[in-house]
């Protein structure tokens, strides 16, 4: 019967490791580095269907906001003429934002990348990051306890390494979601940006820059929260784990329990990573 030793490893391993390092890299990619393909198309879709609508709706903006301050100034020329100043100063700090908004959305993205890449570096310089994973820890005794006791320890880290690998799933599924959210986003860059001329829908472009920024963001919290995991993992289950020479079904049986804590943590990582950029942006 072939040995057991590497499939029992590589489960441990999976479940202290917790995320496959490619999620952290795919996080800290901006959305023309991620697929140019989509980028461009956006970017298309964009100058081509959005601009001349948000053009159009600007004009329509722009009339209302003038003729609202002429009233307003009506019977005094010199504070028509401020107001009337005002007002055309404020449609062409719009109209300049809403020409170059490709521009401002590239900026959230490169700070968010930019943050991303130094918690990555804060994750691969972490305390205990160099440490051996517990597969690794527990090979000798794995060895040791020959092919039944190894059947027996797969059995039993089964069900965290599936709840974990779903969990992982879910979280790349969670990156890609993300992406595709702004990629939906900055497809209509313009439209929303023109309404800020008006006090009346002015929410309108805040809400939509905040919700971008959010989206942005959670590239930045969904890392975190790895480095939080990873540390997590680390104390509970390699720092003060398993001791060489120790009794290793009483070992696994004693932390099964953590086994699937930590299966369950990845998984609720998505929502708090989400409720976290939320919270920040005031949602």
């Amino acid at each position: 019967m072939a040995s057991l030793v590497e499939p029992c490893v590589n489960m441990l391993n999976a479940i202290g490791g917790g995320i496959d390092g490619t999620i952290l890299d795919r996080l800290a990619l901006g959305p023309a580095e991620f697929s140019a393909g989509m980028y461009d198309m956006t970017s298309t879709v964009h100058a081509v269907a959005v601009k001349p609508v948000a053009a159009t709706v600007a004009s329509i903006v722009f009339t209302l906001e003038l003729a609202r301050a002429s009233v307003r100034a009506d019977g005094d020329r010199e504070l028509g003429v401020r107001i009337i100043g005002t007002v055309l100063l404020k449609c062409a700090l719009v109209l300049l934002f809403a020409q170059h908004a490709g521009l401002i959305l590239q900026g959230i993205d490169g700070i968010t990348s930019t943050i991303v890449k130094a918690m990555s570096g804060v994750l691969s310089n972490a305390s205990g990051a160099e440490s051996q994973l517990l597969g690794d820890q527990m090979r000798t005794a794995i060895e040791d306890a020959g092919v039944v006791g190894q059947a027996g320890l797969m059995t039993l880290v089964l069900i965290p390494f599936f709840v974990s690998q779903i969990a992982g799933v879910v979280l790349l599924a969670v990156v890609y979601m993300r992406f595709m959210q702004i990629y939906m986003l900055s497809c209509f860059a313009s439209l929303p940006v023109v309404f800020m001329a008006s006090d009346h829908t002015r929410s309108m472009g805040v809400g939509y820059l905040r919700r971008y920024g959010q989206a942005s963001f959670q590239a930045i919290t969904l890392t975190v929260g790895v480095v939080l995991y990873r540390a997590f993992i680390g104390e509970a289950l390699t720092l003060g784990g398993y001791v060489e020479g120790s009794d290793l079904w009483q070992y696994v049986i004693s932390n099964f329990g953590m086994l699937m804590l930590g299966a369950i943590m990845l998984g609720c990582l998505v929502m708090v990573s989400s409720a976290t950029a939320k919270a920040v942006f005031g949602e």
